[in-house]
């Protein structure tokens, strides 16, 4: 799974998106899914950046386990 930095390449269609968080112990993770009909890409982002995530990626990608 390639993750894409956030600040730089950010999500553009909703699907439920892995975000990735760098720390001094260690990658934490949080997943994002949100209903396609009720929700923009501005709240996936105000989700990965509330939970500080700094890496995201789609994990309905072809190849990702």
């Amino acid at each position: 799974m390639e993750f894409l930095t956030l600040s730089v390449n950010q999500p553009d269609k909703i699907l439920p998106i892995l975000g990735k968080k760098e720390g001094i112990f260690g990658d934490s993770y949080h997943v994002v899914d949100f209903c396609k009909d009720e929700s923009s890409i501005d709240n996936v982002i105000n989700e990965l950046q509330s939970h500080s995530m700094t890496h995201w990626a789609y994990i309905e990608e072809k190849g990702n386990e």
